[in-house]
Protein backbone atom coordinates (compact mmCIF):
# COMPACT_ATOMS: atom_id res chain seq x y z
CA UNK A 1 0.00 0.00 0.00
CA UNK A 2 2.40 2.09 1.13
CA UNK A 3 4.96 1.52 -1.80
CA UNK A 4 1.76 2.20 -4.29
CA UNK A 5 1.19 5.68 -2.09
CA UNK A 6 4.78 6.82 -2.73
CA UNK A 7 4.85 5.81 -6.34
CA UNK A 8 1.92 8.17 -6.93
CA UNK A 9 3.12 11.27 -4.95
CA UNK A 10 6.52 11.33 -6.86
CA UNK A 11 4.32 11.28 -10.09
CA UNK A 12 2.32 13.59 -8.81
CA UNK A 13 -0.68 11.81 -9.41
CA UNK A 14 -2.69 11.76 -6.28
CA UNK A 15 -5.82 13.01 -7.68
CA UNK A 16 -7.63 10.02 -8.69
CA UNK A 17 -10.43 8.28 -7.29
CA UNK A 18 -9.17 5.78 -4.40
CA UNK A 19 -11.32 3.46 -2.69
CA UNK A 20 -10.06 1.48 0.62
CA UNK A 21 -11.93 -0.50 2.45
CA UNK A 22 -11.22 -0.37 6.07
CA UNK A 23 -11.87 -1.37 9.81
CA UNK A 24 -11.16 2.03 10.97
CA UNK A 25 -9.13 0.14 13.87
CA UNK A 26 -5.70 1.02 13.37
CA UNK A 27 -4.12 4.17 11.94
CA UNK A 28 -0.66 4.88 12.72
CA UNK A 29 0.79 8.42 11.85
CA UNK A 30 2.60 7.17 8.70
CA UNK A 31 -0.71 6.74 7.54
CA UNK A 32 -2.12 9.78 8.41
CA UNK A 33 0.64 11.97 6.63
CA UNK A 34 0.32 9.26 3.36
CA UNK A 35 -3.26 9.67 2.90
CA UNK A 36 -3.19 13.53 3.08
CA UNK A 37 -1.30 13.56 0.24
CA UNK A 38 -4.38 12.78 -1.64
CA UNK A 39 -7.52 14.49 -2.81
CA UNK A 40 -9.63 12.05 -3.22
CA UNK A 41 -9.69 9.81 -0.76
CA UNK A 42 -12.93 7.39 0.00
CA UNK A 43 -13.31 5.05 2.63
CA UNK A 44 -15.51 2.33 3.06
CA UNK A 45 -15.49 1.69 6.86
CA UNK A 46 -16.98 -1.56 8.24
CA UNK A 47 -19.44 -1.57 11.55
CA UNK A 48 -21.85 -4.25 12.60
CA UNK A 49 -23.58 -2.54 14.91
CA UNK A 50 -23.77 0.28 18.00
CA UNK A 51 -20.95 0.22 20.64
CA UNK A 52 -21.66 -3.10 22.47
CA UNK A 53 -22.87 -5.19 19.39
CA UNK A 54 -20.25 -3.96 16.98
CA UNK A 55 -17.24 -5.39 19.43
CA UNK A 56 -19.20 -8.92 20.14
CA UNK A 57 -19.54 -9.11 16.48
CA UNK A 58 -16.44 -7.54 14.90
CA UNK A 59 -13.94 -9.48 17.91
CA UNK A 60 -11.35 -6.94 19.26
CA UNK A 61 -13.10 -4.01 17.57
CA UNK A 62 -13.83 -1.02 19.42
CA UNK A 63 -16.66 1.07 18.51
CA UNK A 64 -15.58 4.04 19.63
CA UNK A 65 -11.80 4.04 18.09
CA UNK A 66 -13.86 3.11 14.73
CA UNK A 67 -15.86 6.26 14.90
CA UNK A 68 -13.00 8.58 16.26
CA UNK A 69 -11.05 7.71 13.38
CA UNK A 70 -13.80 8.03 10.85
CA UNK A 71 -14.75 11.65 12.17
CA UNK A 72 -10.93 11.87 11.85
CA UNK A 73 -11.08 11.02 8.24
CA UNK A 74 -14.14 13.08 7.28
CA UNK A 75 -12.46 16.60 8.93
CA UNK A 76 -9.51 15.85 7.00
CA UNK A 77 -11.47 15.94 3.53
CA UNK A 78 -11.81 12.44 3.21
CA UNK A 79 -14.86 10.68 1.74
CA UNK A 80 -16.57 8.31 4.47
CA UNK A 81 -19.27 5.78 3.70
CA UNK A 82 -20.13 3.02 6.60
CA UNK A 83 -20.84 -0.54 5.08
CA UNK A 84 -23.17 -2.98 7.67
CA UNK A 85 -24.13 -6.59 7.18
CA UNK A 86 -27.42 -7.48 9.09
CA UNK A 87 -26.96 -10.47 10.70
CA UNK A 88 -28.99 -12.10 13.60
CA UNK A 89 -26.57 -10.42 16.05
CA UNK A 90 -27.68 -7.04 15.21
CA UNK A 91 -31.32 -7.17 13.52
CA UNK A 92 -32.92 -6.29 16.82
CA UNK A 93 -30.52 -3.23 17.38
CA UNK A 94 -29.56 -1.83 13.78
CA UNK A 95 -31.77 1.11 14.38
CA UNK A 96 -29.02 2.33 17.20
CA UNK A 97 -26.41 2.21 14.80
CA UNK A 98 -28.84 4.44 12.17
CA UNK A 99 -29.67 6.80 14.57
CA UNK A 100 -26.19 7.17 15.70
CA UNK A 101 -24.82 7.99 12.51
CA UNK A 102 -28.19 10.02 11.56
CA UNK A 103 -26.96 12.10 14.75
CA UNK A 104 -22.98 12.07 14.17
CA UNK A 105 -22.84 11.89 10.34
CA UNK A 106 -25.23 13.60 8.56
CA UNK A 107 -23.75 13.60 5.06
CA UNK A 108 -22.33 10.03 4.98
CA UNK A 109 -24.13 6.81 3.04
CA UNK A 110 -24.98 3.84 4.57
CA UNK A 111 -24.12 0.78 2.29
CA UNK A 112 -26.16 -2.13 3.04
CA UNK A 113 -24.83 -6.28 2.43
CA UNK A 114 -26.93 -9.10 3.42
CA UNK A 115 -25.28 -12.08 5.23
CA UNK A 116 -25.48 -15.21 3.67
CA UNK A 117 -23.99 -17.74 6.45
CA UNK A 118 -27.36 -19.25 7.29
CA UNK A 119 -26.41 -20.03 11.08
CA UNK A 120 -26.26 -15.60 11.04
CA UNK A 121 -29.12 -14.88 9.19
CA UNK A 122 -30.99 -12.15 9.77
CA UNK A 123 -34.25 -13.93 8.74
CA UNK A 124 -34.10 -16.43 11.53
CA UNK A 125 -34.42 -14.20 14.56
CA UNK A 126 -36.35 -15.95 17.80
CA UNK A 127 -37.66 -12.42 18.75
CA UNK A 128 -39.58 -11.26 15.33
CA UNK A 129 -41.48 -8.80 17.48
CA UNK A 130 -37.82 -6.44 18.55
CA UNK A 131 -36.68 -7.00 14.48
CA UNK A 132 -39.86 -5.22 13.51
CA UNK A 133 -39.54 -2.68 16.10
CA UNK A 134 -36.25 -2.19 14.90
CA UNK A 135 -36.86 -2.30 11.27
CA UNK A 136 -39.41 0.62 11.59
CA UNK A 137 -37.12 2.60 13.79
CA UNK A 138 -34.58 2.55 11.12
CA UNK A 139 -37.11 3.52 8.39
CA UNK A 140 -37.50 7.10 10.42
CA UNK A 141 -33.82 8.11 9.99
CA UNK A 142 -32.69 10.56 7.56
CA UNK A 143 -29.60 7.57 6.66
CA UNK A 144 -32.54 5.05 5.33
CA UNK A 145 -34.04 7.37 3.14
CA UNK A 146 -29.85 8.91 1.76
CA UNK A 147 -30.01 6.29 -0.72
CA UNK A 148 -26.98 4.37 0.22
CA UNK A 149 -26.57 0.83 -1.40
CA UNK A 150 -29.41 -1.72 -0.87
CA UNK A 151 -30.15 0.09 2.55
CA UNK A 152 -33.47 0.81 2.23
CA UNK A 153 -34.71 -2.12 -0.21
CA UNK A 154 -32.76 -4.14 2.34
CA UNK A 155 -34.55 -2.58 5.52
CA UNK A 156 -37.78 -3.17 3.88
CA UNK A 157 -37.31 -6.88 2.85
CA UNK A 158 -36.67 -7.70 6.71
CA UNK A 159 -39.64 -5.73 7.75
CA UNK A 160 -41.46 -7.21 5.19
CA UNK A 161 -40.12 -10.79 6.02
CA UNK A 162 -40.76 -10.31 10.15
CA UNK A 163 -44.76 -9.14 9.33
CA UNK A 164 -45.61 -12.02 7.59
CA UNK A 165 -45.63 -14.52 10.20
CA UNK A 166 -42.50 -16.16 9.43
CA UNK A 167 -41.21 -19.96 10.17
CA UNK A 168 -38.71 -19.80 12.82
CA UNK A 169 -35.77 -22.90 11.94
CA UNK A 170 -35.28 -24.15 14.92
CA UNK A 171 -32.41 -26.69 13.51
CA UNK A 172 -30.53 -23.78 12.53
CA UNK A 173 -30.75 -21.91 15.51
CA UNK A 174 -30.03 -24.65 17.42
CA UNK A 175 -26.70 -25.30 15.26
CA UNK A 176 -25.70 -21.37 15.62
CA UNK A 177 -25.50 -21.44 19.50
CA UNK A 178 -24.04 -24.75 19.44
CA UNK A 179 -21.41 -23.09 17.24
CA UNK A 180 -21.60 -19.67 18.89
CA UNK A 181 -20.86 -21.13 22.40
CA UNK A 182 -17.42 -22.47 20.59
CA UNK A 183 -16.73 -19.11 19.50
CA UNK A 184 -17.22 -17.79 23.21
CA UNK A 185 -15.78 -20.36 24.84
CA UNK A 186 -12.51 -19.50 22.79
CA UNK A 187 -13.17 -15.95 23.85
CA UNK A 188 -13.96 -16.45 27.27
CA UNK A 189 -16.90 -14.00 27.04
CA UNK A 190 -20.67 -15.10 27.05
CA UNK A 191 -23.46 -13.86 24.77
CA UNK A 192 -25.92 -12.86 27.35
CA UNK A 193 -23.40 -10.47 28.49
CA UNK A 194 -23.57 -8.42 25.37
CA UNK A 195 -26.88 -9.67 23.05
CA UNK A 196 -29.75 -10.91 25.92
CA UNK A 197 -32.28 -10.80 23.89
CA UNK A 198 -30.75 -13.24 21.47
CA UNK A 199 -29.41 -15.51 24.22
CA UNK A 200 -32.45 -15.46 25.49
CA UNK A 201 -33.82 -17.76 22.21
CA UNK A 202 -32.15 -20.77 24.11
CA UNK A 203 -35.80 -20.93 25.84
CA UNK A 204 -36.78 -22.39 22.46
CA UNK A 205 -35.00 -25.26 23.32
CA UNK A 206 -34.49 -25.47 27.20
CA UNK A 207 -38.31 -25.42 27.90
Amino acid sequence: FYDFCEQCIELDHTDFDFTIGTNAQTFTPKFWKTINQFTNMNFSVSVDGFGKYNDYQRWKSDFDTVMSNSKKLEEQGHNVTFLIVPGIFNVTNLHLLFEYIDKHFPKTALYVQINHNELQSAFNHPRPDLVIESMKKCQQTKIYHSDGRSCKTTIDSILSYYSNNPQLNLNILKRFFEYNDKIDQARGVQLKDYIPELDEGRKLFNG
